[in-house]
Parts: C-alpha cells; structure tokens; sequence
C-alpha cells in the first residue's frame, strides 16, 4: 500500500529531515497539510483525519521515477502516484506499445484495465474510469550523497539529538519518501533491506557485522499483529446473506481488496455514509467491506450468484449475460494435430445482432456480432469429449460470450468472447488459435473451473 509523494513533496519533506525536525508540516497543497513525525515515521494527512505509516527508500535506478517518469491516476481531489511496482509494470507494458493492460491478469491482482490509447483506467467491480498520465518529471528525486554505514549511525543519531550532521559527495540512486496510501503494495522491499543493498561500500567490515545484526534480528521479540473488534451488524442483502457471514473483529493489516482500504475503517470509496460492516464468504473465506462486496454484485450480472474478487472461486451457479443463440456438434473427417488417432469435433456458435438488455453494459444499445458464425475445435478423444460436455453446460449458462469492447478491432458493444480460450483453426496454427497445442485442453479445463463449470 505504499506509494511514492511528488518528487517536490518529497523533497519538502526531505529538506526538513535533514535539517534534524523530529516534527513538520508540510502543505501538499492548497487545501491539504501533511503532519510527519520523524521519530515514529508517521504521518497524518487534515484530509483523511488518521495516521498512516511513511517511510524513506533509496530505489534501484531501473524504476521509472528514477528516470524522472511519473505514472499516476486522477483521484477526487489531485494526481496521484501509483506504488512503484505498478508503475514498473505500467512502463513496461507502455513501452512494448500494448494498447491496454488488464491488471487482474498480473501478479498485482489489481482490479483495473488501463487503456494506453485512451489513458485511463477502468475498475472492473465499479464499473468506474479514471484519467492516468505519464509524466516527465522537471526536477526529479533528492539523490543520496552519504556512503556506507556511516549514514545509518548519523541518521539515528540525528533523530536522537547526538549528532551533528553531515554529507559526503559519493553519488546514490535517487530516494523518496512514501506513504501508505491508496495504492496497493507488491512484494516491494522495505526501506531497511533496499538500503543494506546499496550501502555496502564498506566491504570489509560486512560479514562481521551481518553476521552480529543477523543474530540481533534472530533474538527480537516477534511482534503479532493487532487485532480490531468491529461491530458484527447483521446481514441484510438477501444475495450476502446466502454466501458470507458477518465479521466482529480484522487484523491491523487486514485490507478491501475491492477499495483498498484497511478493513478496520470504513471504505473510503463510500466515505463517512458507509457503516464500518464486514463479511466474510462462508466458502474462501476472504473478506471485504459489506458495501464494496454489494456494489460488486449489484454492478454484475444480479444472476444470484457471487465470485471472490481475489481467488475467482464462485459462490452458487454463475450465469452469464451472453445473448441468445444456438451452440451445434458434429464430428468432422481428419485429425487435431498433436493427437494421433483421435478425431474432430466441431463446434459452432452463431449469435445474430439484436438490443441489450438490463443484464448488458448498455441497455437499450444494439449489440454487434462480427464474426459470426464462429467455428471452434476439439480433439475427440476422451479429455476432448470432457472439455465439449463443460463447454456446452457453460454455454448453456451463457458464460461463453458476453457484450463488451473488441480486443481486435477496437469496436464497442460487441459481442465477444468471454474469457474461455477456444481454437479457432483445426488443422493448422497459422493465426496462433490452432494446433498443436499440447497444454489447451488442461488450459481451458481451468478456465472453466473459474467460471465455476467443472
């Protein structure tokens, strides 16, 4: 959850640190002012009215912000940075020339698609948009300029008041300070480990003392995380009531990975008007916000059934809102490649265009089918004929297709598949959707199993 401040708030706030405040204010901006105590390394901001923790990292150089490059989302009130992790990821796919990055499908688990054509980000459960930019930074980060563990004992000994402080002129990778805000964190190292990664010029005194701060780290007392008690309200969405039960008490870093807030507070996308309520689903048992999970149903299918936003496992029988048209079988002359001696199976859909429903994005628009009828194949032989049988209860659920946005031609209110991998081609791969393919029939076994098929 941690996320870099703006290279001039940092610097603010670094500028203050090294003239040896234990406590500052720094004015974020006109209508916002950040309180930091040094000591505890943490913050408050007049805008969220609670604590939250900061720290200061020294980056590698291979992250954007070191580059001067800043990837940030608009919020309510002002730009905002994402954690480095995603903006790493961001870079990346922004360099490969990706037109869009569905975040769900990254080890983030971030509930975003960020479209680099249009530059904005969507949140799949909300529905919601926001504008992202990609800006070249003027000034940059404060580069450290002290060496070796030197700077670790004359910054402990600034916040203790011994010390008179000092630099030298050896040249770091730039640092910043961030705050626990907003953005979820992913598998980023702590200040402490980055720093003992950089600062160890001082080679021969290195085994010595990691050898005495490993046996110093060994003999800390372990620290439990706090637990909160909440108020157990009683569960009024009839939906809810079926799948998850109320929840009275959440761990200090338990967080909504629906809102991303911690769970211990109300959800910050529904503010002071949302009641501090949390549930738990009976199944996976992960929990959420009351009014984040509802809104999740409520902004779906309303099919009566409910899937984890984190594990994907589904709570009753997923239906889809794939619009109506016929599913045909038929065994076809020749051989999948990849699958001696089995046969051919032929699949084909055909849906005809008509009007969206309640259950579509856009009530009341005409859909689109190009492409149809679409033809698909399967080897028939007895995991062939497995993968047929879930295909056509999936169908039947009208999990298959769904209306949305064409990945290949950009157009809006299509009808397009909807995440269960088919082949297209049967007896050749020159469009990448055909055989051999020896991993496809366990592939989509699994993609039917998200889609609570199996």
């Amino acid at each position: 959850m941690f996320a870099p401040y703006s290279e001039r708030n940092s610097n603010l706030i670094e500028q203050q640190y090294a003239a040896g405040m234990r406590k500052v204010s720094v004015s974020l901006n006109a209508s916002s002012v950040l309180q930091v105590n040094f000591t505890s390394m943490k913050a408050m901001q007049n805008q969220f009215g609670r604590e939250c923790a900061i720290r200061r990292v020294l980056y590698p150089k291979d992250v954007p912000i070191a580059s001067k490059i800043s990837w940030e989302w608009m919020g309510d009130l002002d730009w905002n940075a994402y954690q480095v992790a995603t903006s790493v990821l961001i870079e990346d796919h922004y360099q490969k020339g990706d037109s869009t990055l569905d975040m769900r499908r990254t080890p983030l688990n971030i509930p975003n698609t960020l479209s680099f054509t249009r530059m904005n980000q969507k949140n799949q459960f909300f529905g919601t948009e926001r504008q992202v930019r990609r800006r070249i930074m003027s000034t940059g980060y404060i580069e450290e300029r002290s060496a070796g563990r030197k700077s670790a004992t004359l910054a402990a000994q600034r916040l203790s008041g011994t010390d008179t402080f000092g630099v030298d002129e050896t040249v770091r990778a730039p640092e910043c300070y961030e705050s626990q805000f907003d953005v979820k964190d992913f598998d980023q190292k702590s200040a402490e480990t980055v720093a003992d990664e950089v600062l160890d010029d001082e080679e021969g005194e290195k085994e010595d003392e990691d050898g005495e701060e490993d046996e110093i780290e060994a003999n800390k007392p372990k620290t439990l995380p706090k637990t909160y008690r909440l108020v157990k309200v009683p569960i009024s969405h009839p939906i809810l009531k079926q799948f998850c039960d109320s929840c009275d008490s959440v761990e200090e870093d338990d967080e909504c990975s629906i809102c991303l807030s911690e769970l211990r507070h109300p959800s910050e996308t529904y503010g002071a008007t949302s009641k501090n309520s949390v549930v738990e689903l009976k199944q996976c048992h992960h929990k959420f916000h009351e009014c984040c999970i509802v809104q999740c149903y409520e902004n779906g299918n309303k099919d009566g059934s409910m899937q984890c936003p984190v594990c994907k496992s589904i709570h009753g029988t997923k239906r889809g809102n794939q619009p109506p048209g016929t599913m045909t079988v038929q065994r076809i002359p020749g051989t999948v490649p990849g699958y001696s001696g089995s046969g051919c199976i032929q699949i084909t859909y055909n849906i005809q265009s008509g009007v969206q429903g309640r259950e579509h994005p856009n009530p009341g628009q005409p859909y689109h089918t190009n492409g149809f009828p679409r033809v698909a194949y399967l080897p028939d032989n007895p995991k062939g004929n497995k993968v047929l049988q879930l295909l056509q209860e999936a169908w039947n659920r009208k999990l298959i297709f769904t209306v949305g946005t064409s990945v290949t031609s950009g157009m809006q209110n299509a009808v397009v598949w909807n995440e269960i991998h088919h082949k297209t081609e049967a007896f050749s791969n020159s469009s990448g959707h055909g055989y051999p393919d020896p991993n496809y029939l366990d592939n989509v076994l699994s993609e039917l199993k998200v889609q609570g098929v199996e």
